[in-house]
């Protein structure tokens, strides 16, 4: 043992260049403590690993048998084998839309890393049937671990609040969430007119000043400024600004570092992040204990105000750090959501001329050209309340919420081992919205829907779960304050201008799935005043020319390299070369994607992606004729060329298979949105 503690420190001194250490202390005895120290180190860590291994195994044996049954998402690498495939792919910020797609199983497990054992596995459900039941169950809970990390607002000084109670019976739930809604609604009603309609002129006529906008925070800035007015009675451009801004920030910090919100000791280690983090969290605080103060000292005086605030004061259950917690998420939730989906719906009205065209048809025959919305007509326009329905389906402001099983059902779906030190079952909403057995067409923007009931009819109503709010005991109780803001701001809008894409923004729109689906602050549109009468170019032009050339598939064959490229799609004949060559920004996935088809009939695999509308008109002006034929299309020999993705060129395959083989493909991304 001697001799290898003698050549052991000996490596070390000459690695290092410490050759005089051994005279300054550094002694044999001392190598061979710190030899003793990493090899009980070691041994340590894989006891410690061991427990761990045994500890998930016995949890596992433990679980009821609908949860064995479920298949298991293979790690996509080896980080994930320790850190967990759910924070890999939270990390991804698209962890719904990778595992929405109808060939992936309805229920899924993911692995929470080596410390499984002590979390448990993350249940993925997609399965209408199975989220129906355990959302509409009488006696609902939600697992503490998924919501807490909302409680980040406040630095989790605020007690448990509307989304994180555990249960719609806790004391302060039950004592604040219906007394808070009827005093939001009630505000909406008695000051519409007023403080409601009067923000929004404010706001329409700033926004049209420089003829484009940045959307999501405009849009975060008209929500702040109702939420505030109308449920906390408070009229101030700074405490709207302080809101706005530590809010935002803290959001973004939880996207960021998403670690934190499962791990919350990593919020109180002293970093540079954090000592930022901890100012957010102040000016927050701050700024809703002063409201609290105001409104304490107006009571105190003898006149007390009809806000929430002020009926939530004058309840003396309600403690200060009651109040935080409650305050803080109604905000949170108030302007948040509401903010993204509306950016969302005036991307889509943009991008959609015909659209919008309609939109505006429908506000202007119940409303009128010049007049201001009326609480009594907004919910008559029928077209634009199906442009925000469907807007809420293809991107659910929550594009997850999780439930614990609380009752044994028929279908053998019963309550886990432990629920309460789970993430209990997550429900995915993207997957319930984009389901092809309930909806036709998932992928296409088709407002028409929630009109004409033909375009679903032949889908099965079974299958078909709406619920971009939830459903059930712990549905969003602020739905149709929600409604009424979206209905007035866009009809608003509409009246005064149209709404184009704007040549400035990002060529594509990025959202990320968090808590709530977040919208990327880049997204800009542009403005220019509505003028009766005047069609918008995109609306004249012809889809395709009358006597246009015909071509047959053998000459469309030719043309089949990146200097000279055609292709077929829906009997059309396109001569993309342009496109392909970087023209309009080029395509999303590269130019390979083109190539892959060049010389061929594309129709099966561009309707498979689900172009949008705006795509779909943008081809249009590479089009030169149409097929002669239509029998004996070629095809290309190299079918695995054929992979429709951002990732192509890298070489990285996105379709989907089936999770019982093993390996692990990225699902295609969703039209032209990336996390």
């Amino acid at each position: 043992m001697a001799h290898v503690v003698d050549q052991t420190a000996s490596l070390l001194m000459n690695v290092t260049g410490l050759t005089n250490s051994l005279e300054a202390g550094f002694t044999k005895d001392t190598v061979e403590s710190f030899f003793r120290f990493s090899v009980g180190a070691s041994l340590g860590g894989l006891l410690l690993l061991a427990f761990l291994l045994t500890w998930r195994q016995i949890s596992w044996w433990r679980e009821p048998a609908w949860m064995k049954s479920i298949p298991m998402v293979p790690a996509p690498n080896l980080k994930a084998i320790f850190t967990g495939t759910v924070m890999e792919f939270v990390e991804r910020g698209r962890i719904c839309r990778t595992f929405m797609h109808a060939d992936q199983p309805d229920l899924l497990r993911l692995n929470n890393g080596l410390a499984g054992g002590l979390f448990r596995d993350f249940v993925f459900v997609k399965d209408a049937k199975v989220a129906r039941e355990i959302m509409e169950e009488p006696n609902t809970c939600k697992p503490d671990r998924g919501y807490r990390a909302f409680r980040r607002l406040t630095g989790y000084k605020g007690s448990p609040d509307f989304l994180s109670s555990h249960s719609h019976k806790d004391e302060l739930y039950a004592r604040t969430r219906v007394k808070a809604y009827e005093i939001l609604m009630k505000r909406t009603i008695d000051h519409y007119d007023d403080l409601f309609v009067g923000n929004v002129t404010e706001f329409i006529a700033r926004i049209g000043t420089e003829g484009k906008f940045k959307v999501v925070d405009e849009m975060h800035l008209i929500a702040t400024s109702l939420i505030t007015r109308i449920a906390f009675n408070e009229i101030s451009e700074s405490a709207d600004k302080d809101l706005f801004q530590s809010a935002v920030w803290i959001i973004n910090d939880m996207i960021a570092r998403i670690a934190n919100c499962s791990m919350t000791f990593l919020d109180f280690i002293p970093t540079p992040r954090n000592f930022e983090l901890w100012a957010k969290q102040k000016l927050l605080i701050d700024t809703i204990e002063t409201m609290i103060a105001h409104k304490r000292k107006a009571i105190a005086a003898g006149i007390p105000g009809d806000d929430i605030i002020s009926h939530l004061c004058q309840d003396a259950k309600n403690s200060d750090r009651d109040l935080l917690g409650v305050l803080s998420i109604f905000f949170f939730a108030g302007f948040d959501t509401t903010s993204n989906t509306m950016s969302m719906i005036l991307y889509h009205l943009a991008n959609n001329p015909d659209i919008q065209e309609k939109a505006r048809k429908d506000v202007f025959e119940v409303i009128g050209t010049d007049n201001a919305p009326k609480l009594s007509k907004i919910f008559h326009m029928k077209y634009l309340l199906a442009v925000i329905k469907e807007t809420l389906r293809m991107f659910p402001t929550v594009p997850m919420v999780t439930r614990e099983v609380t009752e044994t059902h028929a279908d053998g779906v019963c309550p886990r081992y432990k629920e309460e030190t789970t993430f209990g079952v997550v429900l995915n909403f993207f997957g319930l919205h984009y389901n092809p057995k309930a909806w036709n067409k998932p992928n296409e923007f088709i407002p028409e829907r929630w009109i004409d009931p033909s375009i679903d009819a032949d889908r099965d109503p079974e299958q078909r779960l709406y619920c971009p709010f939830a459903i059930g005991k712990r549905a969003c109780l602020g739905r149709q304050f929600a409604y009424i803001e979206m209905l007035t701001v866009v009809s608003m809008i509409l009246q005064k201008y149209r709404i184009m894409p704007s040549k400035d923004g990002p060529p594509e729109i990025k959202i990320h799935e968090g808590g709530t689906l977040v919208v990327d602050h880049a997204m800009e549109l542009a403005l220019e005043p509505y003028v009766p009468g005047q069609v918008p170019a995109a609306l004249t032009r012809a889809s395709a020319p009358l006597n246009e050339p015909e071509y047959t598939t053998t000459e469309v064959a030719r043309h089949h390299t990146l200097s000279d490229l055609w292709m077929i799609l829906d009997g059309g004949v396109y001569d993309v070369t342009k496109f392909a060559n970087g023209e309009k920004g080029g395509h999303p996935g590269g130019f390979e994607v083109l190539v892959a088809y060049g010389g061929t009939d594309g129709t099966a695999d561009f309707d498979f992606i689900s172009h949008s509308k705006f795509a779909r008109r943008l081809m249009s002006r590479y089009r030169i004729g149409k097929v002669k034929d239509s029998h004996n299309l070629l095809v290309k020999e190299d079918q695995e060329k054929h992979i429709l993705g951002e990732d192509i060129v890298r070489g990285r395959k996105r379709t989907t298979m089936a999770m019982a083989e093993g390996t692990w493909a990225e699902p295609p991304p969703m039209r032209n949105f990336k996390a």
